[in-house]
């Protein structure tokens, strides 16, 4: 898993909110929830259908980018079983997480369907938590998260679920013609890079067009096995790559 940096968040004092998930329907799945430009505290909505990890979750990491842009690297999820010191969160818990960043201790407050990220050092540029297990949604639809500053400021960020990757054959002759199609929640995912991927190795990349398409031409003398991959979660720094099935194709 790659880790959540800041990129040009030095430059802009605006809330973002990116999520990075495999986008399936009703699995248990890592979830990757990155803020940028947090403040001392960040209170993350987490949308109706997801249900945090349970038991405890365990395998979690986290990253945080401070001050001049320098990282503390990955640090590794602990859960806490009794409230500590700090009572930047305030009330009673689900869950408590801890992260032991150079910068000082973090915790992830969980209660209901909110997680409060905090205390944050003053100069906190951004912030990545990943954790396993998550419960997703069982029901195709946009899923809306929304997160707080402890000042007010506010950023949404939507997951569409499923996200599937298909690739069929369209075309046999005067060359083989292969099409990927990668949709999310039913609807086109536009200007999407996807690999194809021919006998295990990877032969050439397109984007997706405006109806959620990526065209191959090829030439073959032999019936070859292929399939199509794609990376989701850019956006928050860690990405998960999607395969679609696997296609036996018939040349000329």
């Amino acid at each position: 898993m790659a880790l959540f940096l800041a990129g040009d968040a030095a430059a802009g004092t605006e809330l973002r909110l990116a999520v990075s998930a495999t986008g399936v329907l009703g699995v248990s799945d890592t979830v990757v929830i990155a803020v940028t430009n947090p403040s001392s505290r960040v209170d993350v909505e987490i949308p109706a259908g997801y249900a945090f990890p349970a038991p405890k979750a365990s395998g979690g990491h986290a990253s945080i980018t401070v001050g001049d842009g320098a990282g503390s690297g990955r640090v590794v999820l602990s859960a806490v079983t009794s409230p500590p010191a700090t009572d930047c969160a305030g009330g009673s818990h689900d869950q408590i997480w801890k992260y032991d960043f150079t910068s000082g201790p973090v915790y992830v407050f969980l209660s209901g369907r909110v997680m409060t990220i905090c205390p944050l050092p003053a100069n906190t540029q951004a912030i990545a938590v990943a954790s396993k297990y998550w419960s997703t949604p069982r029901t195709a639809g946009a899923y809306v998260w929304r997160a707080m500053t402890a000042q007010g400021a506010q950023a949404t960020t939507t997951t569409r679920l499923p996200v599937r990757l298909t690739l069929s054959q369209t075309a046999r002759r005067p060359t083989v013609r292969l099409m990927a199609r990668l949709t999310e929640s039913g609807l086109p995912a536009a200007n999407r890079a996807i690999q194809l991927v021919v006998n295990g190795r990877w032969v050439a990349q397109r984007r997706t067009n405006v109806r959620g398409s990526a065209t191959f031409t090829l030439r073959l003398k032999r019936r070859p096995t292929a399939y199509v991959t794609t990376t989701l979660g850019d956006d928050a720094g860690e990405r998960h790559t999607l395969q679609s099935s696997r296609l036996v194709v018939r040349p000329p």
